[in-house]
C-alpha cells in the first residue's frame, strides 16, 4: 500500500513539473531578460577542486533551457584565446541562442597583453561591457543549476527592479579606517562571501556603481590575473574582507538606492561535492529550491555526481554533439 502511494506521489510529482514547464516556457516577459556566464573552459588543473572542469556548464545549460526558456539571449564570457577554449560538445547550431564572448571584448586594449584572466572578481567588473547585452540580466556560474521552472518574477520585479537576498540588509563599510576619505562601499557583515544565487543586474546601474567606486574598481582590476588574491589581504589595506568581489556590494548599493527588493526566500542551497552531499544532492532534486549551487567536486565523486546531473537535466540540447 505505501509503495503505490509513493508512486502515485511521483506521478503527480511529474505530471505537475511537466505542466509547470509548459505554462512557463510560454511566458512573455514585459522586458529582455539576457543571462551572462564567465567559464575557464575544459582546461584547467583537475587536482584542483575548485578549478577542475566536470561538465558544469553543460548541464546548467540544460537547467536554463528547461526551466527558464524564456531568456532572451545567453552570453558565455570565455578566456583567451576563444578558439581554444570553445565547449568541445557545442555543435555548430548554438550561436541562435548563445554568443561565444572573448575576454578581449570586454577588456581594455591596454589589459590584452595580460589576458586570459583567470580570476572571476576581476572578470565581473567588466561583464556589463559585453556587446549587446540586455539591460536586464542574470550573472551565473557555470556550477548553478536551476531547480524548477521559474518566471522572470523571480528574478526582476514588475517594474524592473531586481530582487536580492535578505543578507543584504546587514551590512558595514567596507572600510575600517574612520580617517581614510577615499570612497569605498558598504559589504555584507558578518559574511565572508555573498550567497551563491543568481545574480541580478542591470547594465546602467552597474556603471552608476562602478563610476562611484571607480578607486576601488581600479583596486580590484589590478590584482593578479593569473590567481584570485587572498582575502586575507584585505586586512592590508585596512578594508574589511572580502574586499576584491563586487556583486555583494552592488546588492547592498542597489537595496539603499531603492532599485532592489528583498526576497527573503531568495536563499542559495550549496553542496559540496563529497560523499554525503551526493545524496543531499539527490534529495535536492525534489525539494522546493529554486536553484542550487555544486561546488568543489572531490574527483573519486566527479563520476557519481555526473550521473545525478544527467538524471536531473536528461534534455540533451540541440547544440549537444
Amino acid at each position: 500500500m505505501i509503495l503505490i502511494i509513493i508512486i502515485i506521489l511521483i506521478i503527480i510529482y511529474l505530471i505537475y513539473t511537466k505542466i509547470c514547464t509548459n505554462y512557463f516556457s510560454n511566458i512573455k516577459n514585459p522586458f529582455k531578460i539576457d543571462i551572462v556566464y564567465t567559464w575557464a573552459g575544459e582546461n584547467n588543473d583537475q587536482n584542483d577542486i575548485r578549478e577542475a572542469y566536470n561538465n558544469e556548464l553543460k548541464y546548467s545549460l540544460r537547467s536554463v533551457f528547461k526551466n527558464v526558456s524564456w531568456v532572451n539571449h545567453i552570453y558565455i564570457v570565455i578566456n583567451t584565446p576563444i578558439e581554444d577554449n570553445i565547449p568541445s560538445w557545442f555543435n555548430d547550431k548554438y550561436n541562435d541562442k548563445i554568443t561565444l564572448v572573448d575576454q578581449k571584448e570586454i577588456f581594455p586594449k591596454e589589459k590584452h597583453d595580460l589576458l586570459p584572466c583567470k580570476v572571476a572578481d576581476i572578470i565581473e567588473t567588466y561583464i556589463h561591457l559585453i556587446p549587446g547585452l540586455s539591460e536586464h540580466f542574470i550573472f551565473l556560474n557555470d556550477d548553478f543549476f536551476i531547480n524548477k521552472p521559474l518566471k522572470f518574477d523571480n528574478f526582476f520585479s514588475s517594474n524592473k527592479k531586481i530582487i536580492i537576498n535578505k543578507d543584504n540588509l546587514n551590512f558595514i563599510n567596507m572600510n575600517k579606517n574612520k580617517y581614510d576619505n577615499r570612497n569605498y562601499p558598504f559589504i555584507l557583515k558578518y559574511k565572508l562571501y555573498h550567497q551563491h544565487v543568481p545574480y541580478n543586474m542591470t547594465i546602467s546601474s552597474r556603471k552608476e556603481f562602478i563610476n562611484k567606486y571607480i578607486e576601488w574598481i581600479q583596486f580590484i582590476r589590478n590584482q593578479s590575473y593569473e590567481k584570485r588574491t587572498d582575502m586575507d589581504s584585505c586586512s592590508k589595506h585596512d578594508l574589511n574582507s572580502n574586499c576584491f568581489q563586487i556583486h555583494g556590494p552592488y546588492f547592498i548599493y542597489m537595496y539603499l538606492n531603492n532599485k532592489a527588493i528583498i526576497d527573503i526566500n531568495y536563499n542559495e542551497n550549496y553542496i559540496t561535492g563529497d560523499f554525503l552531499n551526493i545524496y543531499k544532492l539527490r534529495f535536492n532534486f525534489f525539494n522546493n529550491s529554486n536553484f542550487f549551487v555544486l561546488n568543489n567536486i572531490e574527483s573519486k565523486y566527479k563520476t557519481d555526481i555526473q550521473i545525478l546531473l544527467e538524471e536531473k537535466f536528461n534534455n540533451k540540447l540541440y547544440f549537444e554533439k
